[in-house]
């Protein structure tokens, strides 16, 4: 089965993304959501924060999310501390749940967490998808979701990886900027490029060649193949503004430089089975 990354900063709607992809029938392992269940009320994982960051428990015994995001935010060694407790148990749930999802026959899985880059894991995914939006978005969004002043909203902001960063790291950039439409054609695109048989090495198979091919032999070709360059798929004319891997992260660290995409059914086709790494170019239809 391959898993492909979904990521992006504070206020860019990743998790919007992953909701069209989910609607689209591709299961999504949610990052937050499986941090949330790993403490649940009566958890060993709640009381060793219990212990280690004492009186971040609600009334009712369950965490006070508010209360710890308050002792970790600004202080480096207790958000250390926090990672080294979760961590370790998210990474273990999402494998059990890739495995439960590779057992029933699937294909295709989304794994969207905030930090994949900041720790390195898109290199343990078959790929990695890219939410960004302009700063003037993040802002608007902070406020009307969290009530968050400017200079609030700023501050969450500049205190994660630009999204420079992770874009060249990204195999798709999915810019949301636009109308809701917009942003559903870009998911479509996308989705229709992983299910033609993606992998961030540039090889395109299908499903029949993907399934009969040996793990062993698989791993071999795609050392040697070249990795892509990342697609923007926002439309043309627009202007760009707790994680733990579900896979080993031993891959030495690749970088890359996005392309940028017009929108087309053609955009950012493979050429003699693999994307070109010699130049970034423009895809029209």
């Amino acid at each position: 089965m391959r898993v492909f990354g979904l990521t992006g900063n504070i206020g860019t709607g990743k998790s919007t993304v992953a909701s069209l992809f989910a609607e689209k029938g591709v299961p999504v392992i949610d990052a937050d959501l499986v941090a949330r269940d790993v403490v649940a009320k009566g958890s060993e994982g709640l009381r060793e924060i219990e212990a280690r960051f004492p009186g971040v428990l609600a009334s009712d015994g369950s965490l006070d999310r508010k209360a710890l995001a308050a002792r970790v935010f600004g202080d480096e060694q207790e958000r250390l501390a926090l990672n080294a407790i979760l961590h370790p148990r998210i990474g273990q749930e999402v494998k059990n749940r890739l495995e439960r999802l590779a057992a029933q026959g699937r294909d295709l899985a989304i794994y969207e967490a905030a930090l994949i880059v900041e720790n390195r894991l898109e290199h343990g995914l078959d790929g990695l998808i890219v939410v960004t939006a302009p700063i003037v978005e993040q802002l608007r969004r902070l406020h009307l979701r969290d009530g968050l002043p400017e200079a609030a909203a700023r501050e969450r902001i500049a205190a994660q990886l630009p999204q420079s960063e992770k874009v060249a790291k990204a195999d798709f950039v999915i810019e949301n900027a636009g109308p809701p439409e917009l942003l559903r054609a870009q998911v479509s695109r996308v989705l229709d490029k992983l299910r033609a048989g993606y992998t961030r090495r540039g090889t395109w198979r299908s499903r029949s060649a993907r399934d009969g091919r040996k793990a062993a032999s698989r791993s071999s070709r795609t050392r040697s193949m070249p990795r892509p360059r990342p697609a923007s798929l926002a439309a043309s004319g627009r202007r760009s503004s707790s994680a733990t891997s579900p896979r080993s992260t031993s891959a030495s660290p690749r970088s890359n430089t996005a392309t940028r995409c017009a929108p087309s059914p053609t955009c950012c086709t493979p050429r003699s089975g693999a994307f070109s790494a010699r130049r970034s170019r423009r895809c029209v239809a």
